[in-house]
């Protein structure tokens, strides 16, 4: 997966959703003119809670839209904790549709292979 940039940690709150651009962008597969990205921000139910995440969700937000993309939170129930997750999609043009396939393909192996070895740790 391609590094994003990392988040200078004293960005004041207002500043938030555009210093996130980059490092949204930065999750676009190589190759794809910057379409086919997808991430997730994953919060423990405490977390959840905090004081802030509001705000960190609303960045994201901001963020994400200002981008193109969908943004959807949902509950990871069994785990206690909750995702925030950022999509991009927008229609892909002819000449990226190869790359953002070829991403997206390799994060669903990826998926697959990590529910299996869990799977395998918790049978064995």
């Amino acid at each position: 997966m391609p590094t994003a940039p990392p988040i200078v940690p004293d960005v004041p709150l207002n500043e938030l959703p555009a210093a996130l651009v980059p490092v949204l962008s930065g999750l676009c597969p190589s190759g794809a003119g910057g379409y086919g990205a997808s991430g997730s921000l994953t919060l423990t139910d405490q977390q959840v809670e905090d004081p802030g995440t509001d705000a960190i969700r609303a960045a994201v937000r901001k963020a994400a839209h200002s981008l193109g993309w969908t943004v959807t939170t949902f509950p990871y129930e069994l785990a206690g904790a909750t995702a925030i997750s950022v999509k991009d999609n927008r229609p892909v043009p002819e000449q990226h549709r190869d790359a953002v396939e070829a991403h997206r393909q390799k994060l669903m192996r990826e998926a697959v292979e990590q529910v299996h070895r869990r799977f395998r740790e918790r049978t064995a």
